[in-house]
């Protein structure tokens, strides 16, 4: 049985612009997400 999660690529990166971790997913790539912490950016 599939997860809802396992049908998104998910990605992590630090940004030195914003200084902060960005979340991204990889199917939608208008979407992001900024957090100091990188498992609340994920």
């Amino acid at each position: 049985m599939n997860k809802p999660t396992d049908k998104y690529t998910y990605r992590v990166m630090w940004s030195e612009e914003d200084q902060e971790y960005i979340g991204l997913c990889a199917e939608f790539p208008s979407l992001s997400w900024l957090e100091e912490d990188p498992i609340a950016a994920l």
